[in-house]
């Protein structure tokens, strides 16, 4: 203290020097009867702030945590934390505008990840290395021994690993080709796709028929537009709302005379603005069917009055009639937005009970005897699917999957009609 002192003369603050400690008292203090108890109350509110699904994430990210520690025996996550960061840092570029004040803001984890519910980076990257056969070829192909200086881990503990963290028995999955671990990773992806309440909806119709599907990777004569907008129609993630004229204050759909909700099956097969385009649709495939049938030799109507038992009027689609088979057909096509595989059962018998009373009048119209008439509802959905129900129908009366095809193109073309065309505005709001 001298030597302080004799720096610094008569300045020095002590309770042993001149200038004695002053008294102190909390209540004089701003930072003790102010600023500490309003850090408090605002740390308070900002806790009870925090969304409930936001903590479930940040303790299950903690449980995720722990599990890798375990899995790398208490080694450092480095690179797989870089890659999850990175993975997060590009959706907040993509996800961080706000769709009604255009405003850019910091969405946190758990956000990102309900924006989208794609795979863990790592877990997809490890999904993907798992469908190359060279990791096959490595599993039974090497049997060196790895130098002293590298770690003790072989191709197949790798491959082990891998096919935990994808969920499957290392044990079992180890033996498979390379052809059945894609196929099951494969499954369950589609799997998950279909769990989802607004992007899977309807998508289980599409494992009914898997061949009627090759426009995926074929493109079967769509062009590049058609067959990007088709493939956003079938995760039904079409940008209905993001056509010009779009409403921000409401979700309903933007017709006055409509106060649906805006959906993609609101539009494919409800909105009274595209009735026109829709029934224009529906005469397209009726009148495909009919010339396909023609050219196997029915006799065809179309577009047929008939009365029902109890005196009300009915039209019917189409009347194919073939004297050699002694059949006589009411077929009615139906165009709907896809819901679930009984979607189709449910069509047959609701035909069915509209146009069985009609068969009397159609019998004696057409001078063929009643009990070889036949009706039959056939369910084409409205994004280009088919049901096994309605194929195996249309393979029994011989109509060639080609023609079921050109059918379920057209109807894919038919998309960019009714969305693009039937949302334009009609009023500016």
């Amino acid at each position: 203290m001298d030597a302080v002192n004799a720096l610094f003369p008569g300045c020095v603050i002590s309770r042993k020097d001149d200038i004695a400690w002053p008294p102190r008292s909390p209540d004089l203090t701003v930072c003790d009867f102010f600023l500490w108890g309003h850090f408090k109350q605002s740390i308070r509110e900002e806790v009870a702030a925090i969304p409930v699904n936001m903590l479930r994430g940040v303790m299950q990210q903690f449980v995720d945590r722990l599990e890798e520690c375990v899995r790398f025996n208490g080694g450092h996550l480095a690179d797989e934390q870089r890659l999850r960061v990175f993975d997060n840092k590009v959706l907040r570029k993509i996800f961080g505008n706000n769709e009604v004040t255009g405003e850019w803001r910091k969405l946190h984890n758990t956000e990102l990840h309900a924006l989208c519910s794609s795979l863990n980076i790592m877990r997809n990257i490890k999904s993907r290395r798992l469908r190359c056969r060279t990791y096959r070829v490595l599993v039974g192909g090497t049997e060196e021994k790895r130098p002293l200086a590298r770690p003790r881990r072989r191709w197949e503990d790798n491959i082990k690993m891998d096919l935990r963290e994808v969920g499957y028995d290392a044990i079992d999955a180890i033996n498979w080709s390379g052809r059945k671990i894609r196929k099951h990773l494969r499954n369950d992806a589609f799997q998950t796709w279909t769990n989802h309440t607004l992007r899977g909806k309807g998508v289980i119709v599409y494992s009914d028929l898997p061949k009627a599907n090759s426009w995926v990777s074929n493109r079967k004569g769509l062009s590049s537009s058609e067959w990007t907008n088709a493939l956003k129609m079938s995760g039904n993630i079409s940008a209905v709302r993001a056509i010009p004229g779009r409403t921000l204050s409401t979700t309903r759909c933007r017709h006055p005379d409509c106060s649906e909700l805006e959906t993609l099956g609101h539009v494919l097969g409800q909105c009274p603005k595209g009735e026109l385009l829709i029934n224009a649709r529906h005469h397209r495939v009726r009148h495909a069917l009919a010339t396909s049938l023609k050219t196997l030799n029915w006799e065809i109507h179309e577009e047929v009055h008939c009365v029902s038992l109890d005196g009300s009027f009915r039209r019917a689609d189409i009347i194919a009639i073939n004297g050699r088979l002694k059949r006589a057909l009411v077929l009615d096509p139906t165009i709907l937005f896809e819901r679930n595989l009984n979607q189709a059962t449910e069509v047959d018998i609701e035909k069915k009970s509209i146009y069985e009373p009609c068969l009397p009048y159609l019998s004696q119209k057409y001078n063929v005897p009643l009990k070889q008439w036949s009706v039959i509802g056939l369910l084409f959905g409205s994004r280009g699917s088919i049901t096994k129900f309605t194929w195996n129908y249309l393979k029994e009366i011989h109509i060639p999957f080609d023609h079921v095809m050109s059918i379920l193109i057209n109807i894919i073309k038919d998309y960019a009609n009714l969305v693009f065309q039937v949302k334009l505005p009609v009023k500016q709001i």
